[in-house]
């Protein structure tokens, strides 16, 4: 960066005159897009991403540094602009910020870190009663969960037969309540797989739950018949419940639907079957408070 600045390639932005007027930070642009296309054009596919994932990890931390309140601790009174649902206290900048952060994740193939930042954006313009913009930041969110979990069927992961009967049931209970097929890539999904692509954080796998069900009630309001996509939106997020669910959790829950299930042809995984837990492995429900 410096030796950009040096040779007159950067030029620093007056950040009071822009949008991104509450970052406590220094930022530049290129002077020319012409020099911007032939120094990224020099750079390789790692070069840039590493360099995108630096950049929202700067950011992230800038903005996680002014919301912690740190800059202001006299004013004890305050709440967090990204806590906070009084409208009057959110910086309108918020937005704008967790957006930009999300960009560079996405453009450094980081998917679940960007879409956290994505669905942040979203709350605060929803917060902000700008209901497209909110819906437009979802819809962006959205993507990183199906590049997340079409990248999470190509990896090489064992399952067990117990983990291929959830999947299987928990795929044909959601086919009931949907009176639909799921897609191959949702057929493709189990409970490893999601732990493989959550990093075992239960906390990022709830929030992409919110971000499921409020972008399908976003879609069923604003787009054009979008109560069909809602619906599948929803029956997304029940079956990544199943799937989570710890092995006793769902042997009850098959076990109470019992009849149910036996007219459908569906098969209840019997509790003999459950493998010993590994306690190393805390993705499951038991976390979800619920």
């Amino acid at each position: 960066l410096e030796s950009l600045v040096e040779q007159k390639f950067l030029v620093e932005i007056n950040v009071e005159m822009s949008d991104l007027a509450s970052m406590d930070s220094v930022m530049y642009r290129f002077r020319s897009t012409h020099e911007q296309s032939v120094i990224n054009g020099l750079m390789l596919n790692d070069q840039k991403q590493r360099t995108h994932f630096e950049v929202a990890l700067h950011y992230q931390s800038t903005h996680s540094r002014e919301s912690s309140g740190t800059e202001n601790p006299s004013d004890s009174d305050d709440v967090s602009g990204s806590l906070s649902t009084d409208i009057t206290i959110i910086p309108t900048t918020n937005w704008q910020l967790f957006h930009v952060t999300a960009l560079h994740y996405d453009l450094a193939d980081a998917h679940l870190p960007a879409l956290l930042q994505y669905y942040e954006s979203s709350t605060q313009l929803a917060w902000l009663g700008m209901r497209d913009g909110a819906h437009g930041r979802l819809l962006s969110a959205y993507l990183m969960l199906e590049k997340m979990l079409r990248d999470a069927t190509a990896l090489d992961i064992y399952v067990n037969e117990t983990t291929e009967q959830r999947q299987t049931v928990a795929s044909q209970m959601v086919k009931i309540i949907g009176n639909k097929e799921l897609s191959d890539v949702l057929k493709g999904i189990t409970k490893e797989h999601l732990r493989s692509v959550f990093d075992g954080d239960i906390l990022a796998f709830k929030t992409t739950l919110s971000m499921l069900t409020k972008f399908g009630q976003s879609v069923g309001t604003i787009e054009k018949e979008g109560y069909k996509f809602g619906s599948e939106l929803y029956l997304q997020a029940i079956l990544l419940v199943l799937l989570v669910l710890d092995d006793d959790a769902f042997s009850n829950l098959t076990s109470n639907l019992d009849s149910f299930l036996k007219e459908t042809n569906i098969q209840e995984m019997k509790h003999r079957e459950i493998p010993e837990v590994d306690n190393s492995k805390e993705f499951d429900s038991d976390t979800l408070g619920s």
